[in-house]
């Protein structure tokens, strides 16, 4: 299926509306979307043009909004498409070529975001953007930590890297490990820098933790 979707959003705009137009008929379809494009090493590429999203938020999603139960999104669209309707079934949010600077405001205390999904969220896939420097670093490890305070239902965190080459690599010391806490995260996948950052996140902090991976 998945393959299915992505070959579909490369199609030219006019012939995705008229398959929209049929697939939101069946619920089997309309219960995981993906609103990004196959060809997607930079974020113009994965981005739909504004015509399609227009369509999609004003036509398609209030005949479907409340039985999506996953939505996967890049950072172009990823506001737009969740604030336009009202997702109650909506559990589980990959997020792809997802900048570091708008994870920050997305996941912000008092952000729409915050409101809307804070206790509705269980399984979240975030592919940030990778930028080598100090100050992202910083940025990643808060990215991470408010992932882990905001989202309150979270039992599954990937985070990782939109190239398959790298992955943005976490390293912790005793106060950037202080807001990484949870006791309903049960899986995780992230790269972390050394073994001492592995064992950092698993001194009982993360206390219904079963599965751990790194990429």
């Amino acid at each position: 299926m998945n393959c299915s979707i992505v070959n579909i959003m490369n199609l030219p705009d006019e012939i995705l509306i008229i398959i929209g137009n049929k697939l939101i008929r069946d619920k089997i379809y309309t219960r995981s979307i993906e609103l990004i494009k196959n060809n997607c090493e930079d974020e113009d590429n994965c981005s739909l043009s504004d015509h399609i999203l227009d369509r999609f938020c004003f036509d398609f999603l209030p005949q479907i909004h409340n039985i999506i139960e996953q939505f996967i999104l890049e950072s172009f669209s990823m506001e737009r498409i969740l604030y336009a309707g009202n997702y109650p079934q909506l559990c589980q949010l990959i997020l792809v070529n997802f900048t570091q600077e708008l994870a920050i405001r997305v996941l912000a205390d008092e952000s729409q975001f915050a409101r809307i999904f804070k206790n509705q969220i269980t399984h979240l896939v975030v592919l940030i953007d990778y930028i080598e420097s100090r100050s992202y670093d910083d940025l990643r490890i808060n990215v991470f930590q408010r992932i882990f305070s905001l989202l309150t239902t979270l039992t599954d965190l990937d985070f990782g890297q939109c190239s398959r080459s790298l992955h943005p690599v976490l390293t912790f010391n005793n106060s950037s490990a202080d807001g990484c806490f949870s006791s309903t995260i049960v899986n995780l996948r992230i790269n972390v820098r050394t073994f001492d950052d592995c064992q950092c996140l698993l001194d009982g902090r993360l206390s219904q933790l079963r599965t751990f991976m790194l990429h």
